[in-house]
């Protein structure tokens, strides 16, 4: 015997809707609800007999009961803890699983979706590709922004404007963050905080990666790998940045460019945090603020470090430890900048050289202070020691 009788009769396929009619006159509705408005204001005075009461649905677990067949549906399901069947879909409990792993989903096609993205070998998977370019993607949305991003101009575009300031953004997602970062008040906002350390944030893809970055076992992360160099990772996006930044020869590469000077960067982010830290005023600026002391900053790594060089204690701080000798740091960049100017073979090593004279450099920085002050004003570099030793 079926677990809820007249499963069949109620489908979310069928066409017509079940009509509750009055007793008493000719009306008919849709709804039980409103069929017991009109009895309790027309028919209120008629006393109905026994054979004429409304049924009620009871569950057989709890108190629970209804007049409507779909709602005490709805209530056994929960309660019962019973997976719904197929042609139940209409039920918010309905889910569909993935055999590869935990995540769930209510729509079959989204279900798809993660499993051609997550579980599908490359030869197997569906790829969606560009018809101007190589680049393609398992997830369709992905080419839609590799497009609008990519392969259209300015006057193409369909912008997202943010209605309090001069924000625009390409893509409704972000425009979505925006808001939330910048223009909902903390004590409104829906704050996701990690369980195993003080970090929150406004957006439940920072507490992912936070927790991947900080809290998941080596031996258990699936790590991205540079297949030019030793470089892996623990997140995409952080392996595509290495790939533009180290090994992009600059010719096939988006510039970012600042409209107020010649600063030009791959990242966008690098643009965003040059603008707001060298052309808008301090008082229109965006300031990161410790909430443990009046320490401010207009650039958020500078927030993070000077967290972990004044208010972590040592069990506190996340150390990363040199492989090759007893040298340790609070920071990733420094360790990185000591395998480098200390362990790394000289071949090994990406010189930055000077295009006047035969100056190189480990790293970017040595070279941008090495060009303002032996080669300002000397368009030869004539006057440069370097070029004469």
């Amino acid at each position: 015997m079926s677990v809820f009788p007249m499963m069949n009769k109620f489908r979310c396929e069928n066409a017509k809707i079940e009509l509750y009619y009055c007793k008493n006159c000719d009306f008919k509705t849709e709804l039980m609800i409103l069929l017991k408005q009109h009895t309790s204001k027309y028919h209120a005075h008629k006393k109905q007999s026994s054979s004429e009461n409304i049924q009620d649905y009871v569950c057989e677990k709890c108190d629970f009961k209804s007049n409507s067949w779909l709602m005490w549906l709805r209530h056994t399901v929960i309660c019962r803890g019973m997976k719904v069947i197929n042609e139940t879909r209409c039920l918010e409990s309905k889910f569909y699983f993935c055999d590869n792993c935990p995540y769930k989903s209510k729509y079959k096609h989204v279900l798809k979706i993660h499993v051609n993205m997550i579980h599908l070998d490359e030869q197997v998977a569906e790829w969606h590709k560009c018809e101007k370019c190589p680049f393609k993607s398992r997830a369709k949305s992905n080419l839609r922004h590799h497009v609008n991003y990519i392969h259209l101009n300015e006057q193409e575009v369909k912008w997202y404007e943010c209605n309090q300031c001069p924000f625009k953004t390409k893509y409704k997602s972000y425009l979505k963050i925006h808001v939330i970062v910048k223009h909902v008040d903390e004590g409104k906002i829906k704050w996701y905080e990690c369980d195993n350390c003080p970090f929150k944030t406004k957006r439940a893809s920072s507490l992912k990666n936070h927790v991947v970055c900080q809290h998941s076992h080596e031996d258990k992360v699936k790590w991205y790998k540079c297949t030019t160099c030793p470089y892996k990772t623990k997140l995409k996006s952080y392996l595509k940045d290495h790939v533009i930044n180290r090994h992009s020869d600059g010719k096939n590469v988006k510039w970012h460019k600042c409209d107020q000077c010649v600063y030009k960067t791959r990242r966008k982010t690098d643009l965003r945090m040059h603008v707001n830290l060298i052309h808008i005023k301090k008082e229109n600026a965006e300031w990161f603020q410790c909430d443990k002391c009046q320490f401010k900053t207009r650039v958020p790594q500078g927030l993070k470090k000077h967290t972990n060089l004044l208010h972590l204690s040592e069990e506190e701080v996340k150390w990363y430890e040199c492989k090759e000798c007893p040298f340790k740091t609070k920071h990733s960049s420094s360790l990185k900048r000591h395998v480098v100017a200390k362990h790394l073979d000289e071949e090994k090593i990406k010189w930055y050289r000077c295009e006047k004279c035969p100056f190189k450099a480990k790293r970017v920085w040595h070279l941008k202070n090495h060009v303002k002050f032996r080669h300002s004003g000397d368009e030869n570099g004539d006057n440069c020691v370097h070029k004469h030793n």
